[in-house]
């Protein structure tokens, strides 16, 4: 039986170590050295590892291995090798909608992400609601009948079926013997819609607890007409969706996270852990520019995009100093803006603010890009807490003389309020108002 998951919040300490066999060490790190802090750090790891066996860390009659674990900017859950769940929670307040976020970022992946989470106790852990309504898709789409389509098909044989390729026929040295080569249209259910499916079943057949590894089984034979290929994320990303098949998309979502580690860095292999985790900060950013242009293309112009670079832009500075959101229209900045994934304000925020203008105005200076002197405004977006609800105005100022050269703001944003579209709107509306967009 499975324990209660302990919660922790992002940065903070795991509740104990975990210890891990020497043969699933470098997978560990290969997974998670990203993601989640481990003494000893991985660099460290690489020089011990030819003799690990004499690391105080080492235990011979366990034949394990001592890591101690801290969280990052992730939030999620991870199942460790010592069986134990951890649950870690964002930073700033126990209130913030992560999921809403998510669904302005990737609206796929927040379904199938709030689809499981209905659905988890402390008894049946995440891993086994995901395999479990995965399979059950899988099942509900074996009874309804696969999706089948027509393929060319080449024989050789005696049998003549379809047209005849005359030309490679006579070429053929089995020709006197009666073999002939024909194509046809051949109706099959061998197609990339099917095939992805049997990728993700053949993946997951290691995760898998005993009950959920025979009905892995079951559907692998009934679905044994069907190839079992390679699929990359860019191929399944290509399928076209219609009427017929139709069907097929909620469960190639699920195939997609299974076969790429899509955005939940999914562990895949014999290993006894896995992980859901988000990339918190990437999620935030990524959440402020998607609702920026779509309100601001609403409430001002449908011409208003909203990114992190600037197309036809060829020399951005080489240490990449670009903010994480620039708001334009055509080639005119008329905002710039960056996403601060942090609980207060802090002065080398100022610093790099004043760096984002000076930069953009390096770039309009050589005519790559329209940066009006009215234009020349920085808001620094943090999400807003208990201890943090700021409106700061401040100042760049050039290195020498008292030539004005931006002026950088701070502002927030209630994370608690983002499943009301009315408060985003509003807050959205609030920054048109104030830089005049």
């Amino acid at each position: 039986m499975s324990e209660e998951p302990h919660e922790i919040l992002e940065y903070q300490e795991f509740p104990e170590p975990i210890y891990i066999s020497l043969k699933s060490l470098d997978k560990f790190y290969a997974d998670f050295k990203k993601k989640i802090k481990i003494e000893p750090k991985y660099n460290h790891y690489k020089v011990i590892k030819e003799k690990i066996t004499d690391h105080p860390r080492y235990n011979s009659i366990t034949n394990k291995f001592k890591l101690d674990l801290k969280a990052r900017h992730y939030i999620g859950t991870i199942n460790l090798p010592s069986y134990k769940t951890i649950n870690i929670k964002a930073k700033v307040g126990n209130d913030v909608k992560f999921l809403y976020m998510f669904e302005y970022v990737d609206p796929k992946f927040a379904e199938i992400f709030e689809d499981i989470s209905k659905q988890i106790t402390p008894k049946v852990g995440f891993l086994k609601v995901l395999i479990n309504r995965f399979l059950n898709l899988t099942e509900n789409l074996l009874h309804s009948s696969l999706f089948k389509m027509y393929r060319t098909v080449e024989l050789c044989s005696n049998r003549i079926k379809g047209k005849i390729l005359q030309f490679k026929t006579l070429k053929n040295p089995y020709f006197l013997k009666g073999k002939i080569y024909c194509v046809y249209d051949d109706l099959s259910s061998d197609v990339i819609e099917n095939q992805i499916v049997k990728l993700a079943l053949y993946k997951l057949r290691f995760l898998a607890d005993e009950k959920q590894q025979n009905r892995i089984r079951q559907l692998l034979i009934e679905m044994n007409i069907i190839s079992l290929k390679e699929c990359r994320l860019e191929e399944i990303s290509k399928i076209k969706y219609n009427r017929f098949n139709n069907r097929y998309k909620i469960i190639h979502n699920y195939c997609k996270m299974i076969i790429g580690r899509f955005s939940f860095g999914y562990e895949s292999g014999n290993h006894d852990w896995f992980s859901m985790l988000l990339n918190s900060w990437d999620i935030y950013e990524e959440f402020l520019r998607k609702i920026l242009e779509k309100y601001l293309q609403k409430l001002v112009s449908e011409e208003i995009k909203v990114g992190k670079n600037i197309e036809n832009v060829r020399s951005w500075d080489k240490k990449k100093i670009i903010p994480d959101i620039i708001i334009r229209k055509n080639n005119d900045i008329l905002l710039i803006a960056d996403a601060k994934y942090k609980l207060k304000f802090k002065s080398i925020d100022r610093h790099q603010a004043g760096n984002y203008i000076r930069n953009i105005k390096k770039r309009a200076n050589i005519g790559e890009i329209n940066f009006k002197e009215e234009n020349r405004n920085c808001v620094l977006i943090y999400p807003q807490n208990e201890d943090y609800k700021p409106y700061y105005f401040t100042k760049v100022e050039r290195d020498i003389g008292d030539i004005q050269e931006g002026t950088i703001f701070a502002h927030s944003i209630d994370l608690t309020q983002i499943d009301n579209e009315s408060y985003i709107e509003s807050w959205v509306s609030t920054i048109k108002d104030y830089f005049k967009l």
